[in-house]
């Protein structure tokens, strides 16, 4: 192997004949409504961090929402690159767990992410998910713990 991999920020090397890539860093949330609206966030919850190894893209942190008022559609929260567009049209989805006092729309057992418009946004909404399968657009206050990965 030539070049190390380790510690904060940016940094490349070889294993073999392939080139890794490999970032690390955090960057501030933006929240709004899917279909219009600005939630507010929670004062301390409203960076995430992420890790960036080749073209995988691992985000993790905590999201706080204080208010939802005038907003429709689903919660969305911004995301450090713009995902890889998929050829069924549809996002990925990764599990998010609600904490402190979120409730869950609809008849939602667990909160998921779906990418929004990937190959175009740097964007990814919160669906409720129901053991049919069914899903409904997730707006609500609280806190979510988020750990999702995508590609680039």
């Amino acid at each position: 192997m030539s070049g190390i991999i380790g510690g904060a920020g940016s940094r490349s090397g070889i294993v073999g004949e392939t080139e890794i890539d490999y970032e690390e860093g955090s960057y501030s949330v933006t929240l709004s409504g899917h279909e219009g609206g600005t939630p507010t966030t929670t004062s301390g919850y409203g960076d995430l961090s992420y890790t960036k190894v080749g073209r995988l893209v691992t985000v993790m942190g905590s999201v706080g929402v204080d208010s939802v008022s005038g907003c429709s559609g689903r919660l969305t929260i911004t995301l450090p690159f713009v995902p890889k567009a998929s050829s069924s049209g549809t996002g990925y989805l990764g599990t998010c767990c609600p904490t402190q006092s979120v409730n869950i729309s609809g008849d939602g057992e667990v909160v998921v992410l779906q990418l929004t418009d990937p190959g175009s946004v740097a964007r990814a909404g919160f669906f409720a998910l129901v053991d049919n399968s069914s899903v409904s657009d997730q707006l609500a206050t609280g806190v979510y713990r988020i750990s999702f990965s995508y590609e680039i």
